[in-house]
């Protein structure tokens, strides 16, 4: 978790650098590249702070491994809420704890 939070970090300075670089540096001869590579620099960031609210989360069950969100402060806890969710995906994963 500290190491996701810390290329969150990396991401938002590299990116809003990149945005930065983007409208002010680039010359006229790149044309509509410019924006695409604008718009692939805003998705990054809106990405990245997603991330950073909703942290990936890995659970093992036996011989499974599976990687799945976890929503922080909810009412369930993240492992109730991912073994539900796994079992309303594919019933024949996880039978549901009674």
């Amino acid at each position: 978790m500290i190491i996701q939070n810390i290329l969150v970090i990396i991401s938002f300075m590299t990116n809003s650098l990149l945005t930065f670089l983007i409208s002010t540096k680039s010359p006229k001869t790149m044309g509509s590249y410019k924006y695409l590579m604008a718009f692939m620099t805003g998705f990054e960031l809106v990405y990245a702070l997603i991330d950073l609210l909703i942290q990936p989360i890995r659970f093992n069950k036996q011989a499974k491994i599976t990687n799945g969100v976890g929503v922080r402060n909810g009412r369930t806890s993240n492992k109730k809420l991912m073994m539900r969710t796994l079992y309303l995906i594919n019933p024949t994963t996880i039978p549901p704890k009674r």
